[in-house]
Parts: structure tokens; sequence; C-alpha cells
């Protein structure tokens, strides 16, 4: 996106004040969003990949639907 930014404002598709604006926005927001990701990872690395239930069992061979 930053890159857009600069092509437009060489190109003259947008005006400085535009540009300043567009510019601190993507700032902004890119912080934002490397924060979210570093959460997000913080959270996956907690996260255990275990159920914390018991099994359960499903049917009963007297009823069991799935034979042939």
């Amino acid at each position: 996106t930053k890159t857009w930014i600069v092509k437009a404002k060489k190109r003259g598709l947008i005006n400085e004040i535009d540009f300043s604006a567009f510019k601190e926005d993507i700032n902004y927001i890119g912080k934002m969003l490397n924060s979210y990701i570093k959460s997000i990872s913080n959270n996956q690395a907690n996260f255990k990949n275990e159920v914390n239930e018991p099994i359960a069992e499903y049917g009963s061979e007297e009823n069991n639907i799935f034979e042939s």
C-alpha cells in the first residue's frame, strides 16, 4: 500500500495533504495490525492441541447402522 501511495503522489494523482494523511493512516494501521498479529501468536502459543472432554462412545454393537 505504501508503494502505491508514493506512486500516486509522484504521478500527481493525489496532493501533498492527502499523501500525508494516507501515510499517517497507513503507519497507524500497520502498528495496529502488528499488535494484533502478536496477540494472536501469543494466544496460539498458550493453546494446547488437546480436548478437555472425556472420550464419548457413539452407538452400540446392538444398534450399529453402519454394518454391511
